[in-house]
């Protein structure tokens, strides 16, 4: 019998992240992330959707993004934060981003 597992809701907050290269500059930095999803688990495949909130992105050192909002969707092969809407230099942005977890970690980022 298959395991068949539903989360109504699921919240994380507080999160950090920050990725660097070989010579430890900073690439991306994630301040205060959290998300509030539901999800469904069944045969090891997640699927799910929600709101993810970032307070404050850091890109290269070199543009600053503050108050990141975007829906979540987790799919069997991707996680996609679309439509971003983030405060930058006294405006308004907007993108979208897509991890492609199928045969490695490559991600696909627009914004504008």
């Amino acid at each position: 019998m298959p395991l068949h597992v539903v989360l109504k809701q699921l919240e994380g907050g507080k999160g950090s992240v920050t990725l660097t290269d070989h010579t430890k500059a900073r690439l991306l930095t994630v301040e205060d992330a959290g998300f509030r999803s539901a999800f469904d688990i069944e045969g090891g495949v997640a699927r799910g959707s929600g709101e993810a909130a970032i307070a404050r992105v850091g890109l290269a050192d070199l543009l600053f993004l503050r108050s990141v909002k975007a829906p979540l969707t987790l799919t069997k092969e991707t996680v996609t934060l679309a439509p971003i809407r983030a405060n930058v230099a006294g405006g308004r942005a907007t993108g979208d981003v897509t991890v492609h977890t199928k045969g490695g970690f490559r991600y696909v980022a627009h914004l504008e």
